[in-house]
């Protein structure tokens, strides 16, 4: 199970993430590490965070992408029907048989 982020992403595998990044530690972006702040109701703002690299991720046995909120219709469309690459990380979850995409209406809006 695995969210989406406003930039493409999925865990913290950032835009630059290609379909084989492994497990790692990694440098949060901006508006990444104010999202984890202001979820986690952290007292400092991380600068890091560890993710699930995507080459993990697309070994798994099924994949379930959960999206929510008109904000994310934008970057869901991308994830679904752009181009595959590096910079939405999101958009290597269709190459796997068993994703599951779980959205609300208002991030559906914009789909084919």
């Amino acid at each position: 199970v695995v969210g989406l982020g406003m930039n493409g992403h999925v865990g913290f595998n950032e835009p630059g993430s290609g379909a084989d990044a492994p497990t790692r530690v990694v440098s949060l972006p901006p508006g990444s590490r104010q999202v984890a702040t202001d979820r986690y109701r952290a007292s400092a703002e991380p600068l890091s965070g560890i993710t699930l690299g995507m080459d993990r991720l697309l070994d798994s046995r099924e994949i379930w992408l959960l999206v929510r909120g008109a904000p994310k219709a934008a970057v869901l469309k991308r994830a679904l029907e752009g181009p595959q690459s590096a910079g939405c990380p999101a958009s290597w979850l269709r190459s796997h048989p068993q994703l599951m995409v779980l959205a609300d209406e208002p991030a559906w809006t914009g789909l084919g």
